[in-house]
């Protein structure tokens, strides 16, 4: 079932982009002298690609953030195994 869903994600994904690419090259092709309902469609369309691509971007923010988490960890635990190092070091000198 998860799968199902994931799959329906992927293809309205795919069709949305799609779309958007059309309706792209349909107002790339519009002339300068367009009426003004064609002008102020476009305009609308221009400010719901920038929502699309916004959500986008807070999606990359996110996985930056959980990579940057796991950037932390790896540092703070290879940091605690150098401590942990030293400390078998010192501890084994002072056997001898």
């Amino acid at each position: 079932m998860k799968d199902e869903v994931v799959g329906w994600k992927q293809l309205d994904r795919i069709l949305a982009e799609s779309r958007i690419a059309d309706l792209e090259k349909a107002f790339a092709d519009l002339s300068v002298d367009s009426t003004p309902e064609l002008v102020r469609l476009k305009e609308e369309f221009d400010a719901i690609k920038e929502d699309i691509s916004a959500g986008d971007w807070g999606r990359i923010g996110v996985l930056a953030g959980l990579l940057w988490y796991k950037l932390d960890s790896v540092i703070s635990n290879l940091s605690n195994a150098v401590n942990s190092l030293r400390n078998i070091e010192r501890n084994t000198a002072k056997i001898k």
